[in-house]
């Protein structure tokens, strides 16, 4: 009897074995570890400042003048004004101690340029019409201390994975559920694998 459920098992779900991070189908109920890799998850949001400094086209400003010494960007800009951007998105919880805290998440939530420049287009794209300045970037998880936001310790863009950590100063926190499942490799996947997928991405304007 154990002989033929052993083969029949072997027969039916082949690539269950094989040593492969995927799957096929659910032949069982999974919810027990789902429920637990959901409750790894937590929601991040992202707030960014930037200061944006519009330039007249009489004023003829290049990025060479704004980038001299000889004239702040302030004196050269007829206006400047403050922009805020807000994301929010969901990471994993990889690692936790009591001083320090890490999370896993994607790299485009947290991944915003220092500097951002628009050309007049005319002559010659040649003029400074706004400059963009990031001045301040606070990402932040609710149920965290306060304080000091995650840090970025490692962004891989092409991947799109960021590793974001904090500092909790020896804090107990309550809740907390970390990522207890092995890293797979995306590159094993085949046709009809069936694949898991938790999280968001949301933009507020």
């Amino acid at each position: 009897m154990a002989a033929c459920s052993g083969t029949s098992y072997e027969t039916v779900y082949p690539t269950l074995s094989d040593g492969k991070y995927d799957s096929e189908f659910p032949y069982r109920n999974c919810s027990e570890q789902l429920e637990e890799i959901a409750q790894t998850l937590q929601k991040i949001d992202v707030l960014v400042f930037y200061k944006f400094y519009s330039f007249s086209l009489d004023s003829m400003t290049t990025l060479q003048t704004i980038n001299s010494a000889d004239r702040k960007i302030d004196d050269l800009a007829f206006s400047s004004d403050i922009f805020t951007e807000t994301v929010g998105g969901t990471a994993s919880t990889i690692y936790y101690t009591n001083d320090r805290i890490a999370f896993l998440s994607c790299a485009h939530i947290v991944d915003y340029p220092d500097t951002l420049i628009t050309y007049f287009p005319y002559p010659d794209d040649e003029f400074v019409q706004v400059m963009g300045i990031r001045a301040r970037q606070e990402n932040n998880i609710s149920k965290l201390p306060g304080g000091e936001g995650l840090e970025i310790l490692a962004i891989d863009k092409n991947t799109d994975i960021v590793l974001l950590g904090k500092d909790i100063s020896g804090e107990e926190l309550s809740d907390i559920h970390v990522m207890d499942y092995p890293m797979g490799d995306s590159e094993e996947l085949e046709w009809g694998s069936f694949v898991y997928m938790m999280g968001y991405l949301w933009d507020m304007p």
